[in-house]
């Protein structure tokens, strides 16, 4: 089972589509689950959360293989923020 986040949008359906072709079952994670009609008639998994609260994504992600998960730049994390840039 992989979980996908963003599922609606461009590139999660993509990547919910060549998983599906696979064989591979897939778990969507919505916020609005009428949005998510179209993948559970083709035999997707639907879990209820969003991005911002953790306690949701840790439930939604619980028994799954692996997740896809598109990561929004952050351009003014808090001050005490951990930030990794990519080559420093």
């Amino acid at each position: 089972m992989y979980v996908i986040v963003g599922i609606t949008g461009r590139v999660g359906g993509a990547i919910a589509d060549s998983l599906l072709e696979q064989g591979a079952q897939i778990r969507a994670i919505v916020r609005n689950p009428e949005k998510a009609a179209r993948w559970r008639d083709r035999g997707a998994e639907i879990a209820v959360a969003d991005v911002d609260d953790p306690n949701a994504l840790a439930s939604a992600f619980d028994g799954t293989d692996g997740v896809f998960l598109m990561i929004p730049p952050n351009f003014a994390p808090a001050q005490d923020a951990d930030v990794l840039l990519c080559g420093s």
